[in-house]
């Protein structure tokens, strides 16, 4: 009887301070909203009493903070292109050209393809998968729209891997996606990342079971409630980075860099955090070789200690990312899990104060790659830096053989 009723007080617990800690988020984008359209000439003691009052009914002052906390998923509008651009670019078949008249069929094909897709996608946001993954990736249309994509590894994209040039052998990139994410959208993803890198990215795919059950289960890893509905993508992530970790030497592999967005850093963290448990050279090996990048972190606890190198990389108008990374540090200690643990989340800070949004590719690899944020990265800094001395010797090369 006893451990029914400490189950319940601590479930209970956790259930409350997660809720009292939502309403503290909202009142931090609102407090973000204030000190951006002050120009940051707001001091704290000022913007965060501001920011609460915000949140409350009185003359209707909570919208300011349901906009400000839209904003913080979606983006201010000017960023509106960049989505547009990244859904064609995730969902379009991708051709190189269309020359008309010859290629107007062609055209018409990919337009219906597109549409099709796009159909497919907001069905998945919305409407629940029967729950049995289906047999391949390569599903028919119907299957693929009905039943649960599988969650699994796949290996880089053959575009990556079939000119057998890497000029990084001796690096293995691995990509982890959040919520909300089909595997055509993964697939751009990581199509955007190796033209950032250079580097063929393996994927891990979180599939997604509705935007509302994919919170759900963020919220189930970040608590430990209903901890079960999160195991899964877990445990892949766990069997790859044991396997490519374990065979690092004989495959010549040095460094292993693994990315993550959204509820994707709560599987890293939970799995960073369970492998440093572990027996054996699996804690040794991640010490040595493993760096993670964690792109809006909103994980509960992230354990920098057990890895190589770990960045959190977030927009201060990211509203998931005020779940972990951008949770006040004040009121961290009194966010606690199931188990009875606060809000911890080390690591190396890469914070974007002036931006909004939590998209990947509109509002973190777009900004990265176009508009020079986050240099204090070591993604821009080395990796970046190095595919562009690459890409600038191989080009002088050409040209000397001309």
């Amino acid at each position: 009887m006893s451990g029914i009723v400490s189950y319940v007080v601590k479930t209970s617990v956790a259930l409350f301070t997660a809720l009292l800690s939502m309403w503290v988020i909202l009142a931090g984008m609102s407090t973000q909203a204030v000190l951006d359209m002050t120009s940051n000439m707001l001091p704290g003691i000022v913007a965060w009493p501001l920011g609460f009052f915000m949140t409350t009914p009185i003359c209707f002052l909570c919208i300011p903070a349901l906009i400000s906390a839209v904003a913080g998923v979606a983006g201010l509008p000017f960023s509106l292109p960049l989505l547009i651009y990244s859904t064609f670019l995730s969902l379009w078949p991708r051709h190189e050209f269309y020359a008309t008249p010859v290629d107007l069929m062609r055209f018409c094909q990919d337009a219906i393809l597109f549409a099709m897709a796009a159909f497919g996608t907001l069905w998945k946001y919305f409407i629940p998968p029967f729950f049995f993954a289906a047999s391949n990736e390569s599903s028919p249309w119907l299957a693929w729209l009905l039943l649960r994509e599988p969650c699994k590894y796949y290996p880089p994209l053959e575009s990556q891997t079939k000119k057998g040039d890497n000029p990084f052998p001796e690096e293995t990139w691995i990509y982890i996606n959040g919520v909300a994410t089909t595997k055509d959208i993964a697939d751009a993803n990581r199509i955007i990342l190796y033209r950032m890198f250079g580097r063929p990215i393996h994927l891990v795919h979180n599939p997604s079971d509705t935007i509302l059950l994919d919170l759900i289960e963020c919220m189930a890893g970040k608590t430990g409630l209903m901890e079960f509905v999160e195991i899964e993508p877990r445990e892949v992530l766990k069997a790859q980075l044991r396997k490519i970790l374990a065979e690092a030497k004989q495959n010549g592999v040095k460094k292993v860099v693994l990315l993550a967005h959204s509820q994707g850093t709560i599987i890293t963290s939970n799995t960073i955090s369970e492998l440093g448990e572990e027996s054996g050279d699996i804690r040794a090996l991640m010490k040595d070789m493993l760096e993670v990048y964690n792109f809006a972190n909103c994980a509960h606890q992230t354990p920098a200690e057990n890895v190589s190198l770990l960045e959190n990389i977030s927009n201060g108008g990211d509203v998931v990312a005020w779940l972990g990374h951008l949770f006040p540090k004040i009121l961290q200690p009194y966010w606690l899990d199931k188990g009875g643990k606060p809000v911890s989340i080390s690591g190396e800070d890469v914070i974007e104060p002036s931006l909004w949004g939590h998209l990947l590719n509109t509002h973190y690899l777009f900004p990265m790659a176009m508009s020079g944020k986050y240099q204090k990265s070591k993604l821009v800094s080395t990796y970046m830096n190095e595919k562009g001395r690459l890409a600038k010797s191989v080009s002088g090369e050409n040209k000397a053989v001309e």
